[in-house]
């Protein structure tokens, strides 16, 4: 693991160092640069999680053999190490970013207070913003317990902020008031009722949406999917450069 930890810190100095001498680069060589430091994201999240892969297998290795010299004191304990280290396994390192099939993921919690912020633990994955491709085309929106998910039309400056422009856009500014934070993609044509759970209010209504929003009639968080609202749950929100397949085709709003 110290092995690990000097390759983490110095993948991440060089990471800061290709930053400062892309900045006067050609536009396609930084797009190339990007797409490399892209790879090595992955490559990165990959050695580290064969690392604890091993370190797991090792744990138990030893566990069998501190059975076989009947001592099940030192074996539960040694069970208790293993079982706090997997939660830390199924999770990526801090700060850098997690790519699945080409879906660069910038948020994966049930708290939307941590979007924006890099983070990594048991229950949460967040990145910051500036980690998303500059190139991105599309944002995802996903609930974690059934998979369901919506696409959006984007690019870097709306995944940064707000992009009030159309009829369906991201609420990146994380706003927060009456205990609750807004963040997700709002629906101007989901306008509801005064008292309901909304994620933006306008001068035509309240609107919701998918994500996280305010109650309306309390001061409390919200989870709202498709305009209804939700149990916490643990939402994902990633953002492509590459073009969609045609299932995620099917899924994507359009904007207006």
């Amino acid at each position: 693991m110290t092995h690990l930890l000097k390759y983490y810190i110095a993948f991440s100095l060089g990471l800061t160092i290709s930053a400062m001498a892309q900045a006067a680069l050609p536009a396609a060589t930084k797009h190339s640069l990007d797409l490399r430091i892209d790879h090595d994201h992955v490559v990165l999240n990959a050695a580290v999680k064969k690392a604890f892969n091993q370190l797991l297998d090792d744990y138990q290795s030893v566990i069998k053999i501190y059975l076989k010299n009947n001592d099940p004191d030192g074996a539960a304990l040694l069970m208790k190490e293993r079982n706090e280290t997997t939660k830390l396994a199924s999770r990526p390192i801090a700060g850098i970013p997690m790519i699945e099939s080409g879906w660069t993921i910038l948020f994966q919690s049930s708290n939307p207070l941590l979007w924006d912020i890099d983070c990594s633990n048991a229950d949460s994955y967040s990145v910051r913003v500036e980690r998303a491709p500059r190139d991105c085309k599309y944002l995802r929106i996903k609930r974690m317990d059934t998979g369901d998910f919506i696409i959006i039309p984007t690019n870097y400056q709306s995944v940064a902020g707000n992009s009030w422009h159309s009829i369906t856009w991201f609420r990146g500014d994380k706003r927060i008031n009456r205990q609750a934070c807004n963040l997700g993609v709002v629906d101007e044509k989901h306008v509801v009722p005064d008292g309901n759970p909304f994620m933006a209010g306008e001068g035509n209504g309240h609107h919701s949406g998918w994500g996280f929003g305010e109650s309306g009639s309390e001061e409390k968080q919200t989870w709202q999917w498709n305009s209804q609202q939700l149990d916490a749950t643990v939402i994902e929100i990633s953002v492509t450069s590459r073009e969609l397949t045609s299932l995620e085709e099917a899924k994507m709003m359009k904007a207006e």
